[in-house]
């Protein structure tokens, strides 16, 4: 039986979420761009999610759409609620990414996390079935806070 794993570049979405200083969509689409020269295949592009909370994510869409399709790269949003894959979708990504902290999370602190419930984050799945891509769980630990 052949084995293989896939790495998914995670830096443009979780590598720039929590810069202080902003970093250009023109960067933004840089680092895309070179990660995918060097062979990046699986790649979570932005997360969609409201630009208050965070604000280096605000240009989601623009980043998509600067990049366009590259053949054999999947695009990966990452999104915490429906609107958030409400906006992934409408970018005609290829996958989505959602995140479900760990079930020791306590509930406050995933409130404070995600502005949502775990039960609330988990009930996503219809939305990716319906538009026929793929959804991808991570399952996040707080372990220590």
């Amino acid at each position: 039986m052949a084995r293989s794993i896939e790495i998914v570049e995670v830096g443009p979405r979780d590598g720039l979420q929590n810069e202080a200083a902003t970093v250009s969509t023109s960067d933004k689409v840089e680092l895309i761009r070179r990660a995918t020269g060097y062979g990046a295949r699986r790649i979570e592009l932005a997360s969609f999610v409201n630009p208050r909370r965070v604000p280096q994510m605000a240009d989601a869409e623009d980043v998509v759409a600067a990049l366009g399709m590259t053949e054999g790269v999947t695009r990966i949003g990452l999104a915490l609620n429906e609107r958030g894959a409400e906006r992934a979708l409408a970018c005609r990504i290829d996958q989505l990414g959602a995140v479900a902290m760990a079930m020791r999370s306590s509930p406050g602190w995933q409130r404070r996390w995600a502005n949502r419930s775990w039960r609330a984050i988990r009930a996503m799945p219809p939305m990716p079935r319906a538009a026929k891509i793929r959804l991808n769980w991570t399952n996040g630990s707080n372990a220590g806070r």
